[in-house]
């Protein structure tokens, strides 16, 4: 699990990992519910308990055994299969850990659960937020930092150098396999959820349905008062498109004013000559 863009500055380390402690138990206690986690010895409590994974009421296939294997693998930076299952990853380091570490004060890591609570995004920062959707949306491998190397291994460069000094990661081919199967999300599994008073079962969930039908129908109605406008000036589109406001000054950063519409060939080519640094439109 892996948390991130939690807007909560005010918590401390010890927080954080009282709040993994609880998403911890919280899951192991839905998982039993729901038979995914059965106990080895019955009786003992969840703390010292042991577990055993179950799929449903049917046992586990060969495709999902192996899935487990390499998600397992990949959390832990180690080999899947082969001979040297289990064993650590060969990573481009001067230091001779070969774990991430964390980059901020306000990150930690429990139990294999991730929190990162020290981004903050304001409703009103929307270059922050467009990076945030970015950064969701982003391909589970970056072709352009994979490069072959020439005893045949694949060597793929990290975006940033972690601080345990790791720079990048070597692979050979079964091994890239194995992460990018652990990268791809299952078949038929829902890859959206929604929390707070967006979740299912939120006691808020009437009241955002109707604020949302409220604005659903505010745009329609929107919409259908601008169905008659069918073209958008040119000033617009160039400060939609380029974000350059051709009627403001770059001087005096004032409003400019039209003086003329020139539109003929000839009077153009007659001005282009007094125009300074006169070019090509992008």
């Amino acid at each position: 699990m892996d948390a991130r863009f939690i807007p909560a500055p005010h918590l401390d380390e010890q927080d954080l990992k009282d709040i993994l402690v609880l998403y911890e138990h919280r899951l192991t206690r839905r998982f039993i519910r729901r038979g995914y986690l059965r106990p080895l010895t019955p009786g003992l409590p969840a703390s010292e308990q042991s577990f055993v994974l179950h799929w449903d009421d049917e046992p586990l296939s060969d495709e999902a055994t192996q899935l487990l294997r390499c998600y397992a693998a990949s959390s832990r930076l180690r080999h899947a299969f082969g001979p040297s299952a289990g064993q650590p990853l060969e990573l481009d380091s001067d230091h001779t850990t070969n774990a991430p570490v964390s980059s901020s004060a306000l990150c930690v890591s429990h139990s294999g659960f991730n929190i990162h609570a020290n981004t903050v995004i304001e409703a009103s920062e929307r270059d922050r937020l467009e990076r945030l959707c970015r950064y969701v949306q982003r391909p589970v491998i970056a072709q352009n930092r994979l490069d072959e190397l020439e005893d045949g291994r694949l060597y793929y460069k990290f975006k940033r150098t972690w601080k345990s000094g790791a720079r990048g990661i070597f692979f050979e081919g079964p091994e890239l396999l194995e992460r990018l199967a652990a990268l791809i999300p299952p078949p038929r599994k829902h890859q959206l959820r929604y929390h707070g008073v967006y979740a299912p079962s939120s006691r808020f969930q009437a009241a955002v349905k109707r604020m949302t039908a409220q604005g659903e129908r505010s745009l329609h109605a929107q919409e259908r008062e601008r169905r008659h406008v069918y073209w958008v000036l040119w000033a617009e589109l160039l400060k939609r498109v380029f974000r350059v406001d051709v009627e403001r000054c770059p001087q005096c950063l004032g409003t400019m004013q039209r003086i003329a519409l020139v539109r003929g060939p000839e009077a153009i080519v007659a001005l282009l000559p007094y125009t300074e640094g006169a070019r090509g439109p992008p």
